[in-house]
């Protein structure tokens, strides 16, 4: 079975070796195919993301050159079956996936978060916390870093972060619905070293410290916040993330996450003195 990942460095895999992935525009073709395996990549779409809008006269033979490596790898990487893999269509290239078993981690993302919320609509919040750990756990770092990346792939490395970002944020939710505190404040220490300004995850912080009886836990929470918005953003936090504070120190029990609190960070405004 080859095993293809994106979510990180890219890095593939077969039966367990890694193996070396191809350089340069190569990898940058790899990755464009992998994530529109559908109806496949034009020539003008792939020229366009190798070369962006300045596109040199060697730029036909050299996409040729770099399909025909990526086809000899991929022939290698699976005993032979590569040459199944990439198939020409009339007016560009597709990776027919369907043909050869192959593991992609984007698509193994994409299922287990499908299936997540299809087990919180059901009202399984433990199925949901399985799929929703095993999807954020496959996120190893920012999509594609060492992929060459045109507008393209730029695109969707940014659009694959904001949905892991959410991923984890809606791990937490079923995790304090579950009331598996410590567990949702372990995830959540580790994410916010990461992603300090997602006021979602500071208040679903301050929820799993007061609901677990850190009280004091739960403010130096918002406290961190705050420093954090104020100093790097130049922001007061929402009147969400504020209001929960308030109700903490008011002692006021089984705190709730409010569910319109902030998921992303926000833009930098003026802090009123």
């Amino acid at each position: 079975m080859l095993s293809l990942e994106l979510l990180g460095p890219i890095r593939a895999r077969r039966d367990d070796v890694v193996l070396a992935v191809p350089a340069g525009k190569t990898r940058t073709l790899l990755a464009l195919l992998l994530l529109e395996p559908g109806a496949g990549v034009t020539r003008e779409r792939m020229v366009g993301e190798l070369w962006g809008e300045v596109t040199p006269p060697s730029a036909a033979a050299n996409l040729r050159t770099y399909l025909s490596r990526l086809r000899l790898w991929l022939a290698d990487s699976t005993h032979g079956d590569g040459g199944r893999l990439l198939v020409q269509r009339r007016n560009g290239w597709q990776l027919a996936l369907g043909d050869v078993p192959v593991e992609v981690d984007v698509f193994a993302f994409e299922q287990h978060l499908e299936r997540a919320r299809a087990a919180v609509r059901a009202g399984d919040p433990h199925a949901a916390s399985g799929h929703l750990r095993r999807a954020v756990t496959l996120h190893r770092g920012a999509p594609m870093q060492d992929v060459p990346q045109g507008r393209v792939l730029s695109g969707r490395a940014g659009a694959l972060t904001a949905r892991w970002l959410g991923a984890v944020e809606e791990y937490v939710a079923v995790l304090l619905e579950l009331a598996q505190y410590e567990t949702a404040r372990v995830v959540l220490h580790e994410f916010l070293a990461g992603q300090p300004y997602r006021e979602r995850a500071w208040a679903q912080l301050m929820v799993a410290c007061g609901n677990s009886g850190d009280i004091q836990g739960a403010l130096r929470a918002y406290a961190t916040a705050r420093r954090g918005l104020v100093d790097g953003l130049g922001v007061e936090p929402s009147a969400e993330l504020t209001n929960l504070y308030l109700q903490i120190l008011r002692g006021e029990p089984a705190v709730r996450l409010a569910a319109g609190a902030a998921s992303a960070p926000r833009r930098a405004e003026p802090v009123c003195s």
